[in-house]
Parts: C-alpha cells; sequence; structure tokens
C-alpha cells in the first residue's frame, strides 16, 4: 500500500495551514482532556512552535515581496533591523528535519477505517476511539456520523491509494473517494500505539483535467 504519491507536487502553504490547524487542535485536546499522554502532549507543543515559526518566516518572506523594509518588520517584532535580518533572511533549521516516516501498520489500520466506515461497520472505529473522541460521540458512538456522510455524498465508488504523514507523532492519512455525488477526501488520524483521534470528511476539490498518468490509478472498492 503506498503511502505517499511522488507524482503530486506539494503545495508548501497547503501543508503549512494543515499543519497549523492539526498542531492547534492536538493542543486544545491536550489541555481540555487526558486524551494525549505527557509526551504527545508535548510533543504535539514543540510541532505547533515550530510551525509558528516557519509560519512567522514564509509571512515575512510574503511581506518582504511587498517592499516591507526590515526596519518595519524588527519594529513589529520588537527586534532590531539587524536583528529581523539576521534571523528571517534564512529558513529555520528545526523546522527542516525530514518527518518521521509513517508507519505501514498505520496507514493501514487507518485505510480499515476507511473501508469499515463506508460498510456501515463501527465495532473497529468504536473499539479503537480515543477518549476525547469516545466522548465526543457518546453513548450512540461512531453511528450517527457515519450515517450522515452517504446522504451528503453519495455512495463511494472508488478510493485512491491513502497518503500519510505524521504530525507531532501523530499519523495522519487521507485519500479522496469518488463519490456518486461529489468527490470527498477522508482524514484518520491515529496515535502511535493505534488509537483514533478522527475521522474527517471534507468536499475535495476538482481534480486537474491534465493529471499526471503516472499517478497511482483509483481502486475500486
Amino acid at each position: 500500500m503506498s503511502t505517499e504519491n511522488p507524482h503530486r507536487t506539494a503545495d508548501p502553504d497547503a501543508q503549512l495551514r494543515e499543519e497549523l490547524r492539526f498542531g492547534a487542535s492536538l493542543c486544545t485536546s491536550a489541555l481540555e482532556s487526558a486524551e494525549l499522554s505527557g509526551e504527545e502532549s508535548v510533543a504535539a507543543a514543540a510541532h505547533l512552535v515550530a510551525t509558528a515559526d516557519r509560519t512567522l518566516h514564509r509571512l515575512v518572506a510574503s511581506a518582504r515581496d511587498q517592499d516591507m523594509s526590515w526596519t518595519q518588520i524588527g519594529a513589529l517584532l520588537g527586534i532590531t533591523r539587524q536583528a529581523a535580518q539576521k534571523r528571517f533572511s534564512s529558513p529555520p533549521r528545526r523546522v527542516l528535519a525530514a518527518a518521521d516516516p509513517p508507519d505501514p501498520a498505520l496507514v493501514g489500520l487507518a485505510a480499515e477505517v476507511m473501508d469499515q466506515a463506508v460498510a456501515g461497520g463501527t465495532e473497529l472505529l468504536d473499539r479503537i476511539a480515543g477518549p476525547h473522541l469516545a466522548r465526543v460521540l457518546g453513548e450512540g458512538g461512531i453511528a450517527p456520523v457515519l450515517a450522515g456522510v452517504e446522504p451528503i455524498f453519495g455512495r463511494r465508488l472508488s478510493r485512491s491509494a491513502p497518503e500519510a504523514r505524521v504530525i507531532a507523532r501523530v499519523t495522519v492519512v487521507h485519500a479522496r473517494e469518488h463519490r456518486e455525488r461529489t468527490d470527498a477526501v477522508v482524514r484518520v488520524s491515529l496515535t502511535a500505539d493505534g488509537r483514533l483521534l478522527g475521522l474527517h470528511y471534507d468536499f475535495a476539490e476538482p481534480e486537474q483535467a491534465d493529471s499526471d498518468p503516472a499517478a497511482p490509478e483509483h481502486r475500486s472498492r
């Protein structure tokens, strides 16, 4: 099972937005409940700080493209012009390190979650749901949530090969589902020990007409 698509060009800004949203969500969950262990909570917070730092570099670069001076940037950040130029003239090293490779077992588990969700099976999903997710779902479990997917998107016709990334020690797996009404992107997030943190469906962006013929084909399920 492929965990990444080498033919798909990554959008750095989209990746940054995803990491900001996900990191903030993990930190919020850690503050609201005991869902994440101490180690996971610290990893989530550290990742959010690093991502915020990368975001600041990205926005400073954009400001420079718009002819904002180093003096103006330094004033906004409460530092000198020289300090601003020294700090932001090169990318931050700490966010350039390669991410941990996804665990194939977790990617496989995420794919199983996707398929059982389509089949209407809830035993696996309810069994591996993390404490916070279980509380959010309540006594009814995940079944009521799944029941609302097909009326919105339609019956699933096929699914692309899952792609996975590790964000703050959480494995995030997503795939595009071709459905009768409109395509959806399904995302599954799992902790390192296989607890389900989230299962989300979003409207997929239209596919490009000139898609790479070498990209993985959708597999009928």
